[in-house]
């Protein structure tokens, strides 16, 4: 999958609120200064991990480069759970 741009799942944590912004960049640190420049940094960073490029393709256009709610990042959750289980 040449030319396919890394994708990172990023955490956050305001007031008890959590939620996740998925963002297209090379690196996590590359990811969370991209996501704050769009200012959506605004809670406490909790993690973030890079997709693998089998689930980030599939991750719909209209979720990438914004805030998450968790019940809108559970919908990308069932994409990738069959992926983990043995075949």
């Amino acid at each position: 999958m040449a030319g396919l741009v890394p994708m990172f799942w990023l955490a956050y944590d305001k007031g008890g609120r959590r939620y996740i912004v998925i963002e297209p960049a090379s690196t996590l640190i590359f990811a969370r200064m991209l996501a704050a420049m769009k200012d959506l940094e605004k809670g406490t960073f909790i993690g973030g991990f890079p997709l693998e490029n089998k689930i980030a393709k599939d991750v719909p256009k209209d979720m990438i480069g914004r805030a998450l709610p968790l019940s809108e990042a559970e919908k990308l959750l069932v994409l990738f759970a069959p992926l983990d289980c043995p075949q």
